[in-house]
């Protein structure tokens, strides 16, 4: 009572209810270990920063506040668990760092779980651990809404019992060798749940409904099973030079209603998705990938692909797109940088389907015999299913022309079915071609039907001269 209850080194406390009143806190005031079973916490405890330690060695009931570094020192606090416990409760563990995230940490001491009950709450910055073998399974929420220092997770943990990790105006940190399964990530403000080192994070069954981030330093988060993305993860969130990841540890997908943005500063390689462990990975039919990077090794694509950023491509390995995909290239200008592209090398592979949708960008005006490389380079299987295309000025066509490494676009005449913008004996036979095969691009009064009427209407478009 506006006081100091002191928890001294050595001590061992089994049973018994803490509480405070005005300014009072009940502290681990003093360097060393305090060991703590069956207890409950109804007012302000804290543990200071130097160098002390509380250790569970049995449940402990959280209906008040924790502070881990409760004189925001320099000097390390820690919050222990030396056996399978957990905190439960309706309360808050506040977690404060003057220097560095070390100031204040949460871990386990061995094989054992430490779990967060669902009505606990941890907040702040420093890392919390599931080390030694152990586990921390979040049942609660954690949140990183410290703006100056990262909340990092370590180690091994479990938020498959409802576990919400949030970034609140701050960094939710994702530490390499980290490996986690289940629960939800999300953010508000400035905050963003990022993989902040170089390494591997490794997810599975994940959901994000926030910013995710991936930072361009070397760094990786593996998928070992399926994330649903219904927020935005950001490939090479802090724009570096160096290399940020999405890589398939499994044949897994990414699903949900979500964007996947990948940034590139000097290089393809700067922002990639990954699967190059012999797995097929999949991006689910509600996901968008945008911006500009890397898609190395085989994937499955149901979503859509939708080049942008100043240099409006994606690389291709292998690429199989479904009846739900869909490729938006958005048209600006001639030069290579003014108009979305798939680019593959020579030995890749991209089989079509789905749907293209081709826009121009505001205040551009096409001419006639204006054309764009839109998929370029490997071997193109297929052919879109449904194209979605600009309004022509009076007289000409956009059409979409398919070769075996090139798909271009090209504002034409009507008749100029092989797409180079001149008239002769191939653009007749491609229609005849096409008419053979009730091909909807031989409908050429588009009344559903392939008859003389379609005929007669192709010899006089061809008739005219095509400028």
């Amino acid at each position: 009572d506006d006081g100091i209850l002191g928890l001294g080194d050595g001590l061992v406390l089994d049973g018994g209810i803490f509480d405070s009143s005005g300014a009072g806190i009940v502290d681990m005031s003093a360097g060393g270990v305090a060991t703590l079973s069956n207890v409950t916490n109804l007012g302000q405890m804290g543990i200071r920063g130097q160098s002390s330690t509380i250790a569970l060695t049995g449940p402990m009931t959280n209906n008040g506040t924790i502070t881990i570094n409760s004189n925001t020192a320099s000097f390390n606090a820690h919050l222990r668990f030396d056996t399978n416990a957990a905190i439960s409760g309706t309360g808050t563990i506040r977690m404060q760092v003057l220097s560095e995230i070390g100031d204040a940490q949460i871990y386990t001491d061995g094989p054992f779980v430490g779990t967060l009950g669902s009505g606990q709450t941890i907040a702040g910055g420093g890392f919390i651990d599931g080390r030694s073998g152990g586990t921390i399974a979040n049942n609660g929420t954690i949140i990183g809404d410290n703006p100056m220092f990262i909340l990092r997770l370590n180690g091994s943990h479990d938020g498959s019992g409802g576990g919400v990790y949030r970034a609140d105006d701050g960094v939710l940190g994702l530490a390499s060798g980290l490996a986690m399964t289940g629960g939800t990530f999300d953010s508000s403000g400035t905050g963003i749940v990022d993989m902040v080192e170089s390494g591997t994070a490794t997810i599975s069954n994940m959901t994000n409904t926030g910013i995710m981030g991936i930072r361009g330093q070397g760094g990786v988060l593996g998928l070992a099973g399926p994330l649903t993305n219904n927020g935005t993860i950001l490939i090479n969130s802090n724009q570096n030079s160096f290399n940020a990841h999405i890589r398939f540890l499994d044949a897994t997908e990414i699903n949900g209603t979500g964007t996947i943005d990948m940034h590139v500063l000097s290089n393809f390689g700067d922002a990639q998705i990954l699967n190059d462990q012999g797995f097929i990975g999949t991006i689910g039919a509600g996901q968008t990938i945008t911006g500009s990077g890397r898609l190395q090794g085989e994937m499955n694509m149901n979503g859509t692909l939708d080049p942008s950023s100043i240099f409006r491509r994606f690389d291709i390995d292998d690429l199989h797109l479904s009846a739900t995909s869909a490729m938006i290239a958005d048209l600006g200008g001639l030069a290579i940088s003014e108009f979305d592209r798939l680019l593959l090398g020579s030995s890749d592979t991209i089989d079509l389907d789905g749907t293209l949708s081709v826009h121009l960008d505001p205040g551009y005006s096409p001419i006639f015999g204006d054309t764009w490389n839109i998929i370029d380079g490997g071997t193109i299987n297929g052919e879109f299913a449904t194209t979605n295309l600009p309004t022509a000025p009076f007289g000409l066509i956009y059409r979409v022309i398919y070769e075996p490494n090139l798909v271009f676009v090209t504002l034409t005449c009507g008749a100029d079915l092989t797409g180079d913008n001149v008239l002769n004996f191939f653009d007749i036979s491609k229609f005849l071609t096409y008419y053979g095969n009730q091909d909807p691009r031989a409908d050429f009064n588009g009344d559903g039907f392939y008859n003389f009427f379609d005929i007669s209407l192709f010899l006089q478009t061809f008739a005219s001269p095509c400028q």
